[in-house]
């Protein structure tokens, strides 16, 4: 025997064990049941195990008939809700929050549920062809059963019904686990559908007096139910079932408390995804105008607007569901502006200027402390979202006033007064027609703190109420005028404060001339209210040393209203006497020269003149009608009245120089500059409503074609808004793109298209972002549905060649290759003339995304694929000139089935199957007219 090689690799060895062995480790627990709850999924794992027909799973379950399988089923269903709430307070401290199913345990919870979809369900179902069809289900995972087999008369399938409506309610009804993990998942959808044809089936008539339709609704969230009458809708169901259900459908923000909520929510795919779609907004907006013919209008829009819309637009951290809503409201606005004002208006106005019962007790609050900031809330939301101007104005112009006591409410206790600042700030900016009339309105009621009626007061909460307004005690009069001086300078120095946040310079021109003639009105007539004179006193003082500049821009009015008041014969003493009747010393008043009444009153001379050495100061150049003025006013200042008057003098010597060097100013801006002006400027406001009325003023300049618009410079003014994260200043960036568009397609295209598909290789810091190119992806699409027939030659070409170039690039996002499809698709189907040529190379793009796309990931894209097939088929079947290409048609057909048999996502199945279902219609519509040409072709060869 040679000697063993010390250096030799030792063989491999082996133990020996039989198949008994090796089995016995494996797909066995490493626990022991001890729980009833575990006992019992132990004992159902062993008798659902794959079997091949009922008649076997009856023997496992030892039952003899379908329905007492079924019964047993449901009842098994019963006993794990039972146990799993006996489980719950047996669980260690903290854990009773956790599910009492066991993670291995749910598999065997499924089939259980299944067991009794595939059993019970579809047998009773299928009789009368109702429901989603079980093929989509994809339950045959746990089940060897591919087909189900009807149940043969309507008593079996009745009662199979009946027995699953009973039964599986009555478990929903129960809070616990089994019954969320049926709400979320198979279960309640079926319990609906089973409902609904129970109530709906003409052979199953008997069973629905038995049947609590609204039992079954409210068991389940709204949300699943938007989701599964959707789905029912689309099915292949009798009309009389699918005609209940879609009524059903159109009611549901009716009848439920959240159903508008949940309305946006799914439209929208909040859910689902955070990216938002302009064009989603209009889904819903046509959603709540179809009002259901049961509802009368009165009580429809009570519930939608005045309860869910308000308490949406309460909510202002969800700026997404207040963006839509209030575009809704705008569009409801545009189409009946009484139904806005009635149901929504009314009650914003109500809680900021409440009607008071006769009969209100004295110590009665009105609007509560949570009313009242809710309703804040309301304004905010409104004005942050950038709605048409005129839609703003008629909701706040009646709330000015009250808006502005509850600031200086807020002022007297030292709180914040911000918010409220930035809601007249927004309303002054854009609704810039009437804000003048509105703006003076607030100088008028400075002090305004409430009513006769009603007055603002402080609540338990340190927020502000409403309460009613009682006769006061007596107020000592040094007290209550000095209370009222004070409230004239808190007031006077907020509305300046107020001014300069709106910086509108027109606006603050135009209300200090109002202040001024209403100042020159007041202090000429016998019955003037002293204070109020002096509050515009104040007020013209105020602006007048703040805005001086501003005041001067245009010196032609000012000049006018100086002339005016350097002519007026009567004295003001009305206003000296008011400011003499404030003085602490009241001696002072007693020595007043009453009978006085022809003198010019010192403070209108003193404020005169300094508003005409302003508007000499701060204008080198004047018109030739302000010269004319200017003459006026030095002859004016030369006569006897003035010449004891120094700065008059000077003033005088000044107007000579002018006059003198004869320099006429040169034409003022034209009022489309000014506009550009101002929404250039409003583009970088720090508030949201501004920035968006910035826009708003942007494209009524492009659509009027204003010589002022530079297209590439508005361009890239709306691109750096496109970003903007909130919805409603991109919502108006996008209609702003689709105007520019409109003004000169080629330049703006081939920018837009350059950016959504660069076809120069960038850098990642160079990239652009994603979310910016799926916004400018809608604006594309947005166009090509406008555009119409007119899409067409070299705008066609572009877009579809940028489309094709981001779907045929695999590294792109799915969700911008998703994107370029829905392009591609709404490229045909709205004008197949314009994609003649092109539309073998867009069904090469979706073969290539349906053959390789594979994974969870890419399902929206392989989603996106069968949806633009669709419109490629239809857009070419609409179309004799552009046929769909025959070298296609099975490659196209193939791929679909194959979709729709072995996709593993359920919507990407379900829009194959559509496609699929349209081809055969199509193909079916073809062949008939075929025949129809051959009948007419030799009918006339008939013989009568």
């Amino acid at each position: 025997m040679p000697p063993k090689n010390p250096f030799a690799k030792p063989k491999a060895t082996t133990i020996r064990r039989d198949g008994k062995e090796v089995y016995k480790g494996l797909n066995v627990p490493d626990y022991t049941p001890t729980t009833p709850l575990d006992k019992l999924f132990v004992d159902l794992e062993r008798k659902l195990a794959p079997q091949a027909d009922v008649a076997a799973t009856c023997r496992a379950f030892a039952v003899d008939t379908q329905y007492q399988l079924v019964s047993t089923l449901l009842d098994t269903l019963k006993q794990i809700q039972t146990f799993a709430i006996e489980e719950k307070p047996r669980a260690p401290d903290g854990n009773q929050h956790l599910i009492a199913i066991a993670m291995h345990d749910l598999k065997t919870f499924s089939k259980v549920v299944n067991a009794i979809i595939i059993y019970g369900v579809y047998p009773a179902l299928s009789r009368y062809r109702i429901g989603i069809p079980f093929a989509k289900r994809n339950l045959s995972r746990f089940s060897k059963i591919k087909d189900i087999e009807p149940l043969p008369t309507d008593a079996e399938a009745g009662a199979m019904l009946m027995l699953i409506y009973t039964k599986l309610a009555a478990i929903l009804e129960v809070d616990g686990d089994v019954r969320d993990l049926l709400l979320r998942g198979t279960g309640f959808s079926d319990l609906l559908v089973v409902t609904i044809a129970l109530i709906t089936t003409p052979a199953l008539e008997q069973y629905a007096p038995q049947v609590d339709y609204d039992r079954v609704v409210h068991i389940g969230e709204t949300y699943e139910l938007y989701q599964t009458f959707t789905l029912l809708v689309s099915t292949p169901s009798p009309p009389y079932f699918k005609q209940f259900v879609f009524k059903k459908l159109q009611r549901l923000p009716y009848d439920f408390a959240n159903g508008v909520k949940t309305l946006v929510e799914f439209v929208l795919g909040l859910r689902e995804s955070t990216e938002v779609k302009v064009d989603k907004f209009d889904h819903v907006v046509q959603a709540i105008m179809s009002k259901p013919q049961d509802i009368s209008s009165v009580d429809y829009y009570t519930n939608i607007i005045t309860r869910q819309c308000y308490d949406l637009l309460v909510n202002i951290n969800r700026p997404t569901i207040t963006s839509c809503i209030v575009y809704v409201l705008d569009k409801l606005w545009q189409r009946n502006s009484r139904i806005i004002t009635d149901f929504l208006f009314k009650k914003i106005w109500y809680r900021f200027n409440p009607d008071l019962n006769p009969n209100t007790p004295d110590t009665s609050v009105i609007v509560d402390e949570a009313d009242l900031n809710n309703n804040l809330n309301v304004l905010i939301s409104l004005s942050k979202q950038g709605a048409d101007p005129e839609f703003l104005q008629a909701g706040f112009a009646p709330m000015i006033v009250p808006l502005w006591g509850y600031l200086m409410t807020l002022k007297q206790r030292s709180k914040p007064v911000g918010v409220v600042t930035d809601l007249l700030v927004s309303y002054f900016t854009t609704a810039s027609e009437t804000s003048t009339t509105n703006l003076d309105a607030i100088a008028q009621h400075l002090t305004f703190d409430g009513t006769d009626n009603w007055y603002f007061s402080w609540g338990p909460n340190g927020l502000t109420q409403i309460r009613k307004r009682v006769e006061p005690l007596e107020q000592d009069p040094h007290k209550k005028i000095q209370s009222f001086v004070n409230a004239v300078d808190r007031g006077c120095s907020e509305f300046i404060t107020l001014l300069d946040a709106i910086g509108d310079e027109a606006l603050i021109t135009s209300e200090f001339l109002v202040i001024l003639k209403r100042w020159i009105k007041l202090s000429g007539a016998s019955d003037t209210d002293p204070f109020l004179a002096l509050i515009d006193l104040k007020l013209l003082e105020a602006i007048g040393e703040k805005f001086g500049s501003a005041l001067c821009e245009k010196p032609q009015e000012m000049l006018t209203v100086v002339q005016t008041l350097l002519e007026k014969p009567q004295a003001t003493h009305s206003i000296t006497a008011a400011s003499e009747a404030m003085d602490v010393d009241e001696g002072d008043s007693d020595d007043e020269d009453d009978g006085d009444e022809t003198s010019v009153s010192p403070d209108t001379v003193v404020m005169v003149l300094q508003l005409l050495s302003a508007i000499l100061s701060e204008n080198n150049t004047f018109d030739s009608q302000s010269l004319d003025l200017l003459k006026q006013i030095k002859s004016t200042l030369e006569t006897e009245e003035y010449k004891s008057l120094p700065a008059a003098q000077s003033l005088v010597d000044r107007i000579d120089e002018i006059i003198s060097g004869g320099s006429v100013q040169d034409s003022p801006l034209s009022d489309q500059e000014k506009v550009l002006k101002k929404a250039i400027s409003s583009l970088n406001d720090p508030l949201v409503p501004i920035r968006a009325h910035g826009l708003y003023l942007l494209r009524q300049l492009i659509e009027k074609k204003s010589s002022v618009i530079d297209i590439s410079f508005t361009v890239n003014l709306h691109l750096i808004q496109l970003s903007d994260p909130e919805p409603f200043v991109y919502l108006n960036t996008i209609k702003g793109l689709e105007a520019l568009i409109d003004l000169d397609p080629q330049p703006v295209l081939s920018e837009l298209c350059q950016l959504y598909a660069p076809t120069a290789k960038v850098t990642s810091a160079e990239e652009n972002d994603v979310d910016q190119r799926l916004r400018i992806g809608e604006v594309l699409l947005r166009y090509v549905q406008s555009a119409g027939e007119m899409f067409a030659n070299d705008a066609s070409k572009l877009v579809v060649s940028t489309a094709l170039r981001v779907v045929e690039t695999p590294q792109e996002d799915s969700r911008l290759r998703m994107s370029a499809m829905s392009i591609l698709g709404i490229c045909c189907y709205t004008n197949p003339i314009g994609f003649l040529g092109l539309v073998g190379d867009a069904l090469d793009a979706a073969l290539q995304v349906l053959q390789v796309d594979k994974g969870k990931d890419l399902a929206i894209v392989r989603r996106a694929a069968c949806v633009m097939i669709h419109d490629l088929i239809m857009g070419t079947t609409s179309s004799a000139a552009v046929p769909f290409p025959r070298e296609y048609m099975q490659k196209v057909y193939d791929a679909l089935k194959y979709t729709a048999t072995t996709d593993d996502d359920l919507l990407a199945r379900e829009q194959a199957q559509r496609v699929i279902d349209t081809i055969e219609e199509v193909s079916q519509d073809a062949w008939s007219e075929l025949q129809q040409q051959e009948r007419d072709k030799y009918g006339i060869l008939k013989i009568t």
